[in-house]
Parts: C-alpha cells; sequence; structure tokens
C-alpha cells in the first residue's frame, strides 16, 4: 500500500484559522454543499444505482461538477459499493473489460474479453451475494471513443435472476448526447434507462456555498464574505461551480495577503484580475482528512474504485470499508438528494435527457437517511417507511418536460419525432399515468413532454425518439400503432419548437 501524498495548501489557512482548504480543486466530499437541485440529483442517482437496471447517463456543462458528484456518491454508498471511476484520458491498451476486472481485483493479464467478462461474471455476482453493489462510472463520456462505449455495453450483459450485476453511469458534457444519437449508438441508447441534466448553481445558493464549505474546512466565525463580494463572485462565475471556487480561493489569497479578516469586493476584483499579491505560509497548517480513503496502486486505464467513508456521518463509521483502486487524481464533485425509479425496460433510444429535479421521494435502502446534515434531507426521518416503495410519480410529467426542453434545445429543425399523446395542461393525473405505462413498454428514456395548444386550449404533447429522416420515422410509427389510444403522428422538430414557443406564452410556468 502506498502512502497518500499531501497536495500543498494556500498559505491563507494560518491567516482565517482554517484547518483545510475551503476552496481547493481537490474533491472533497465534506466540501459539497446539498442545495435542492443537487440534492435532488444524488438522490436520484443513489437510487438509480441500487434499484436500476440499466445505464444511468448525466449531461451538464464544463465545470457544473458532475466529477464531484462520482464523490458525493462514493460517500453516499459507504461500505455498501464499490465506485470505479473511468476517464478517457487515462485508458490505456487493455480497453475497458479488462480495466473494470483489474480494478476490482482480478487478474485478466493474456485474457480475451469473453473470458474476463466471465470471471466478471462470477466474481460481481458473488459481491451481489455479501451485500454489495459495484458501480461503473464513466467520466468525461463525450471524449470517450465509440470502441469504449461498445465494451461498456458488453458490461451491461453481465445479469442474473435479480438483474444487473454491474450498474453503469455516464457523465459527460453535452455533445455526449449527440455521440449517442448516432445509427452505430442504436443498441448502446436501448441500454439507457435515467437521464439526468446536471443543475448549474444558482446565484442565491452562493452565499450558503460559501459558508458551507468555510465551515466544513474549520471556520467558526461570523460571514467572512461581504454580501457585496458574494454577489460579484455569483455574478462573474455564472453558474459555473469551478470558476466559483478558483475565484473564491484566489480572493481569500487576496484578503489575506493585506492582512484582512474578512473579504470585501476589492478582493474579488483583485481575483478577477488576478493580481494577487504573494503570501508566503504562516506557521505550520496540519491538513485534515475529512474521510478515509483505502488506497492500492494500479497499472492499466484510469478505472477506479473508491470508497469514502466520512467521520462526519456517525452511521457510515459502523460500515466495512473496502479497498480502492485509484488510477485518477481529476476532480470529482459532489450533489445529494432525494430519489427517483427507474425505467423498468429499455428504452429504444436515449437522446433526450430527463430532469435533474428527481422525485422528492426519502432515499431507499441507500443510507440516505444517516447522512450528515449537509446531506440529509428535511424528511429523512421517514426515509425507512417508505424505503421499499417505488418514489411517488407526481414528479415523472415534470422530469419529461425538462427533458423535452433540452432536447429541443439540441435537436435539429429538420428532424422528425412521433407524437403519442396529448392532454388537457390541468389534467396531469392522466399524463403522470400515460408516461409510467410508457415507462414499462418502451422506456421512459426517448420520451419527451413538451407544452402545446390546440385550439387556444393549452395541452402537454408527448413525443417519442428522434428520426434523421421522415422514413425512419414512419417505420418506427409503425411498431408503435396499436399500443395506446392515441393514433400516433410524425411531427417535424421545426415544427414542435415552433409550437412550444407559442404555448410558453399562455401554459402555468410549472408545465413550462
Amino acid at each position: 500500500m502506498q502512502p497518500m501524498r499531501t497536495m500543498e495548501q494556500p498559505g491563507y489557512l494560518a491567516h482565517f484559522r482554517l484547518r483545510s482548504a475551503p476552496f481547493g480543486t481537490a474533491p472533497d466530499a465534506a466540501l459539497f454543499y446539498a442545495e435542492g437541485a443537487r440534492r435532488e440529483l444524488l438522490g436520484a442517482l443513489a437510487y438509480a444505482v441500487t434499484h436500476g437496471d440499466g445505464i444511468v447517463k448525466i449531461t451538464g456543462d464544463a465545470g457544473s461538477g458532475m466529477t464531484l458528484l462520482c464523490h458525493a456518491l462514493a460517500r453516499q454508498l459507504a461500505g455498501q459499493a464499490v465506485i470505479i471511476h473511468m476517464e478517457p484520458g487515462s485508458l490505456g491498451p487493455l480497453g475497458v473489460i479488462h480495466a473494470t476486472a483489474l480494478a476490482l481485483g482480478l487478474n485478466p493479464d493474456g485474457k480475451r474479453s469473453d473470458e474476463v467478462l466471465r470471471e466478471l461474471q462470477s466474481h460481481l455476482a458473488a459481491m451481489r451475494a455479501g451485500g454489495r453493489h459495484a458501480v461503473l462510472m464513466a467520466d468525461h463520456a463525450d471524449l470517450l471513443p465509440s470502441e469504449a462505449l461498445e465494451e461498456i455495453r458488453l458490461l451491461t450483459n453481465l445479469d442474473d435472476t435479480d438483474g444487473k450485476l454491474l450498474q453503469i453511469v455516464l457523465l459527460g458534457q453535452h455533445a455526449l448526447n449527440a455521440s449517442l444519437r448516432q445509427h452505430a449508438m442504436r443498441q448502446f441508447r436501448e441500454r439507457i434507462t435515467l437521464s439526468f441534466v446536471m443543475p448549474q448553481l444558482a446565484a442565491d445558493d452562493v452565499p450558503a456555498l460559501l459558508a458551507h464549505r468555510l465551515h466544513a474546512a474549520g471556520y467558526d466565525g461570523l460571514d467572512m464574505f461581504a454580501s457585496d463580494a458574494v454577489r460579484m463572485l455569483a455574478s462573474t462565475a455564472k453558474g459555473d461551480l469551478r470558476r466559483l471556487i478558483q475565484l473564491a480561493d484566489q480572493t481569500l489569497a487576496a484578503a489575506a495577503s493585506e492582512g484582512a479578516v474578512s473579504v470585501s469586493v476589492r478582493h474579488v476584483q483583485a481575483a478577477i484580475r488576478g493580481r494577487l499579491p504573494a503570501l508566503k505560509p504562516r506557521g505550520n497548517v496540519r491538513p485534515v482528512v475529512i474521510g478515509s480513503i483505502t488506497v492500492i496502486a494500479a497499472i492499466g486505464i484510469g478505472a477506479v474504485v473508491l470508497l469514502q467513508q466520512a467521520q462526519r456521518r456517525p452511521a457510515a463509521a459502523s460500515l466495512p470499508m473496502h479497498t480502492g483502486v485509484i488510477k485518477s487524481a481529476a476532480p470529482m464533485a459532489l450533489a445529494t438528494a432525494g430519489t427517483t425509479g427507474t425505467a423498468t425496460t429499455n428504452p429504444q433510444s436515449t437522446p433526450a435527457i430527463a430532469a435533474s429535479t428527481a422525485p422528492s421521494a426519502p432515499a431507499s435502502a441507500t443510507a440516505l437517511p444517516t447522512t450528515s446534515s449537509a446531506d440529509a434531507r428535511p424528511d429523512a426521518a421517514n426515509a425507512n417507511a417508505v424505503a421499499d416503495k417505488q418514489p411517488p410519480t407526481a414528479s415523472l410529467l415534470q422530469q419529461t418536460l425538462k427533458a423535452g426542453k433540452t432536447w429541443l434545445r439540441d435537436e435539429p429543425d429538420t428532424h422528425f419525432s412521433i407524437k403519442i399523446e396529448d392532454f388537457a395542461a390541468s389534467d396531469t393525473a392522466r399524463a403522470e399515468a400515460f408516461l409510467n405505462d410508457v415507462r414499462n413498454v418502451v422506456g421512459i428514456g426517448d420520451v419527451h413532454a413538451y407544452p402545446t395548444l390546440n385550439k387556444g386550449e393549452p395541452r402537454i404533447g408527448i413525443a417519442y425518439g428522434s428520426y434523421g429522416t421522415e422514413q425512419q420515422a414512419l417505420k418506427a410509427m409503425a411498431a408503435l400503432n396499436g399500443r395506446w389510444r392515441y393514433a400516433p403522428k410524425i411531427r417535424n422538430i421545426g415544427a414542435i419548437r415552433a409550437a412550444v414557443a407559442r404555448a410558453t406564452k399562455t401554459q402555468p410556468r410549472a408545465l413550462q
């Protein structure tokens, strides 16, 4: 076992009496701030990887914190799951299948892929029998070559009578959606059962995020950042979490260089301009390790098995710690959340992204109710009572509406989709019931809801799929005829987009 390397700490720690860096780039689960949307996303993700039966896809903007989400999930599932973290930049010649086996402690050297898959099947089945999950997180998946994605698809074939043995999560920028819409990726799309969007950080959440990170780093004084300084940080970062953290770090350095005990606008301005006076560390500052991580060096691709057990979570302390393999030290981001169900059948294709805001039901058997105050949901005390229930379906319509918004943003006007239903905007109960039925028949990944009008009446349209030509759409529509009472219709994406523009002027905000 190799010792962990201590990263260089910023010089302002001693000045502000901090134990550790509050705005460092290295991932630290204790620094995660769980505002509403990200709390919902992590809970939905935790539920999906412990109850799901396919690939979960998360897309977002650069700097939105998707990589940190990997660490949040590892912390959430401490003692229950082994998290394998993979990045394109560290993919070696072995490939995804061999590297996954290596990360799980197997020896794939000199073996064919089919032999390694059989070993993985046995090993993962034994893990499940022992009460542990295995989760492969493919980070920066928009940069993965098609060969790597095909190997990931083959890994989804590892299952038994109880379902998938390896849960897979794809995280990438929005370009991932365009890659997956290619005809050659049809089989891969069919394996995606849930899609989410990583929310940007809202300006209103910046003050609490800064305060949370400072408190986690050991600060116990009054507000360090003046309100106008916070507003300038938020307006400059524009929802980019990575940019906000970098600016906050440089702002503290600027304040400390003047001997200031708080941060003002002029310190933020200095950070923005990049004109920071030199500041040498004062005294010996001993870094604090919030969680415990076991690390074993490994060769091969950047698959990492990471399990963290945070000292701030009493319930997690009693969970067994599992050996991990770390190949990459890329920043990983956190988010925390409620829960959502996964589709019970595979979708036919998944060009769209479902909502970033998941249902607000309490978490299931992923130990979410035992998280620290930073991670816990307000209704966590009731979580055990509903642990085995599916989350309420009341949010499924909201998910598909938000999925539709992202879908229409990315789809070319010349593409086609199939309209499979139409409801009065006030009849959300029927829309929810229909979407649940669709999820059980063809999956929800390629289903999109959108606001529309019919003779001036606000309606909710439901569309399926995205096709480059009308002939392709007609062929797909033939397979859908007779499944539901509504007769499917071909709709041009440009026409749908125009209808949505008209409808959003009259629809209730909740349906936009």
